[in-house]
């Protein structure tokens, strides 16, 4: 019987998703020494090592080699992981000469794609024990919820892939990393307006609006920075950038702290209530606070106020 103690200083797999234009691409160069595993052909402007991926082949291919040889990459990094789930369908459908996986049968089509998703899922921790970072990089889309529990509805970023290849990739990654734009609700002549959205932020924790995980102590929120990963990253050296950073491409922590539209709200209730009020209806998670609302709800609490207190009170 082996026994260790302690952290254990070893590579990571982070999956970072986000809408499309917010720079995943441009925040995963920065990764020590990566190695492109491209399906989108969205790495032409930038000056990196690539593999051009046509087919699922490429894919499993590629992380074969590198298992098997020291090729002097410190990361591999799948961009996209939601183009490379099609090329996986039709391996899939050309092996079993079907048109669509709808045409195997109930569910069989499906189980063989989360079967190969799950064969690659280890040859990721082959490449881990080896001390390379996986990094998979997706798109988001918004997904209205509903929960027989809550009175109404709301919207939440998801990964734009199957739910069961999004479950077994979530399940077996380090860090899963939302990406977003930062936008703020104002009151402008008793109506509700967004502004912002231009300063992106990076959430590493379950919110209502979205999901995120993460095991290596990066915070909640954080800038849009290769610096917010330090904690993943072991004290590797990112890759060099180009240029400077200017304030447009990173959101500091003391930018984060703007005004929220429910401060004056908040200001006149207990803390702690407020916080327990929000956990016990699901609206946030430990940990976060009413600044992290979906901004559905907080629209709906600033459109009737005293409401809202009384039943935080009640």
């Amino acid at each position: 019987m082996n026994i260790t103690k302690g952290k254990r200083h070893t590579a990571r797999k982070v999956l970072l998703y986000g809408p499309e234009g917010i720079g995943k691409t441009s925040l995963a160069k920065q990764f020590p020494r990566p190695l492109f595993l491209d399906t989108e052909r969205g790495t032409g402007e930038y000056e990196v090592d690539r593999v051009e991926v046509r087919a699922w082949s490429d894919i499993d291919e590629a992380f074969s080699m590198l298992a098997k040889a020291d090729y002097g990459y410190k990361t591999v990094v799948l961009d996209t992981i939601d183009s490379a789930v099609p090329l996986l369908v039709a391996k899939v459908c050309r092996e079993h000469n079907v048109r669509s996986l709808a045409d195997m049968g109930f569910g069989k089509g499906h189980a063989l794609v989360s079967d190969l998703v799950k064969a690659l899922l280890d040859k990721c921790n082959t490449l881990v024990d080896a001390g390379i970072h996986v990094l998979f990089l997706a798109h988001s889309r918004i997904k209205r919820m509903e929960q027989p529990d809550l009175p109404e509805g709301y919207e939440r970023y998801e990964l734009r892939l199957p739910e069961r290849v999004a479950g077994e990739i979530k399940t077996a990654f380090d860090a899963v990393l939302f990406a977003n734009f930062r936008v703020t609700m104002v009151e402008d002549k008793g109506r509700m307006r967004a502004v912002g959205g231009k300063d992106r932020v990076l959430y590493a924790a379950h919110s209502t609006s979205h999901d995120a995980k993460n095991r290596c102590g990066i915070p909640d929120r954080a800038p849009f920075t290769i610096d917010s990963l330090a904690p993943l990253l072991n004290g590797a050296p990112p890759a060099k950038e180009s240029g400077p950073t200017t304030s447009k491409e990173a959101v500091t922590e003391s930018e984060l702290k703007t005004p929220h539209p429910m401060d004056a709200l908040a200001a006149t209730l207990d803390a702690s209530k407020l916080s327990a009020f929000l956990l016990n209806r699901g609206q946030i998670s430990q940990g976060q606070s009413y600044r992290d609302l979906p901004e559905a709800y907080v629209r709906r609490v600033l459109d009737r106020p005293e409401e809202f207190r009384r039943c935080v009170l009640a």
